[in-house]
């Protein structure tokens, strides 16, 4: 599954980028499932 972060405030200045494209491993539902 692909799903897109957008960055805010001190992340997106510290990174150098306000979002990106990402692809997530089979089996990530939540937050809590990619935190793990």
């Amino acid at each position: 599954m692909s799903t897109r972060l957008i960055y805010f405030a001190w992340v997106r200045e510290r990174i150098g980028k306000p979002q990106e494209d990402v692809e997530l491993p089979a089996g990530i539902e939540t937050v809590a499932d990619l935190l793990r």
